[in-house]
């Protein structure tokens, strides 16, 4: 049995994110290691670091720092939130296989990294009835109650226009479990735009997710919007 999955809108600085979403009666799932996608590749320059700030209504939202170690090499770190089903700390890095070094050109990136901190749904509604079944299957704990982590990896690829404007798509598969809730994974994919204005970046991109576990599965369409400034800390 499937139903329409209410979500909170996600108000972070000046922008929300819109999606329909479609969810089992009893929602059932540990947090996605990392909530939104992000970045296009190629987005930074050796010496470069930059401060993104994320949002989707379908896997909420992320706030996230990034250095430009090598080339080729991106470290970030960051925190993800469901405003309400989860809080974690995330970490990884990003390898940058094709670069057009801010020019006319195509790019590749491969991400991966790892997330802890309390979050998750078991057998619950969001009006707090036991009712389709839940009864018997909720634990009594809250979402702040239950510990969760997992990890990630995820592909990107894009084409430079010109420094300003990017064609990009990503898509990321995540593992993720928490107390009392069976290992779930998430799935996600979109394309969109990003412009740079700098300091200031913008994406706007779309797709499709969803998780699945042994007690429920979740598929949906997706909008993500988000903004970043950018740094120069070679000098």
């Amino acid at each position: 049995m499937t139903t329409a999955h209410p979500a909170s809108p996600i108000l972070l600085a000046t922008f929300a994110a819109l999606s329909l979403t479609t969810a089992g009666c009893m929602p059932t799932y540990a947090p996605p290691p990392r909530a939104a996608h992000n970045v296009a590749p190629d987005r930074l320059e050796r010496g470069e670091a930059e401060v993104t700030v994320s949002a989707n209504w379908y896997l909420r939202g992320t706030v996230a720092a990034s250095f430009q170690v090598t080339d080729e090499v991106t470290l970030e770190g960051g925190g993800e939130t469901g405003v309400g089903p989860w809080q974690l700390l995330s970490g990884g890095a990003r390898l940058t296989l094709l670069d057009a070094h801010g020019g006319r050109g195509g790019s590749v990136d491969l991400e991966a990294g790892l997330s802890g901190g309390v979050g998750g749904e078991r057998c619950t509604t969001d009006d707090g009835d036991l009712v389709n079944g839940c009864e018997g299957l909720d634990d009594g704990l809250s979402w702040s109650d239950r510990f969760a982590y997992g990890g990630y990896l995820g592909f990107g690829a894009g084409y430079r226009f010109r420094r300003e404007i990017q064609l990009y798509a990503r898509a990321r598969i995540e593992v993720a479990t928490a107390t009392n809730i069976p290992t779930t994974t998430w799935g996600s994919a979109l394309g969109g735009i990003e412009l740079a204005f700098d300091p200031v970046l913008l994406h706007l991109a779309a797709g499709w997710g969803g998780y699945h576990n042994s007690r429920d599965h979740v598929t949906g369409p997706l909008v993500e919007i988000g903004f970043g400034f950018r740094f120069d800390l070679s000098s």
